[in-house]
């Protein structure tokens, strides 16, 4: 399978995950644990999201996307930079 391939099912499955995930909240907040992740379950399309952004404008593999992506959401690490011109180029249309 293709990192396109992968993208593109992750992409799917969060798609679907969204619509249930509502319905699923009480249920995942009874695992010991799991509640603290609740809140952050919205997240995950746009961490997806700013995975795919960061390897389309570097060409980088989707580990090298992901560890940007930390980085950029680390205080004191460096932002990726893909992300900052998404972000300029969304704001000024």
């Amino acid at each position: 399978m293709s990192v396109s391939d992968t993208l593109t099912a992750v992409d799917t499955a969060l798609t679907e995950a969204e619509k249930i995930i509502p319905q699923l909240t009480p249920f995942i907040s009874l695992i010991p644990g799991a509640s603290a992740v609740v809140p952050f379950l919205s997240l995950l399309p746009v961490l997806v999201e700013a995975v795919e952004t960061i390897m389309k404008a570097t060409g980088t593999s989707q580990t090298g996307a992901i560890t940007a992506v930390r980085s950029h959401l680390t205080p004191g690490m460096p932002n990726a930079v893909a992300l900052g011109q998404s972000a300029s180029a969304q704001g000024s249309a």
